[in-house]
């Protein structure tokens, strides 16, 4: 007899960390990307950094207040 599996939501909720929001630059471009094709999966996507040139999108979250941490 198989007994039924609650399944969680297959959606995340993911923190990422970068110094600058942008995409110039190698690791800046490739945080952008996969926050972006993460967030057109359906995940939420908070993205903690100091500096921001990207413009708001639809299941992502900036923060610009990390202050004197270093990331």
């Amino acid at each position: 007899m198989k007994i039924p599996v609650k399944r969680r939501s297959d959606k995340l909720s993911i923190a990422v960390l970068v110094k600058r929001y942008t995409i110039s630059g190698g690791a800046e471009r490739y945080a952008v990307e996969i926050s972006r094709r993460l967030a057109d999966r359906g995940h939420q996507l908070q993205v903690f950094t100091r500096e921001n040139d990207e413009p708001a999108r639809a299941g992502i979250t900036i923060r610009q207040e990390i202050g004197r941490a270093h990331v």
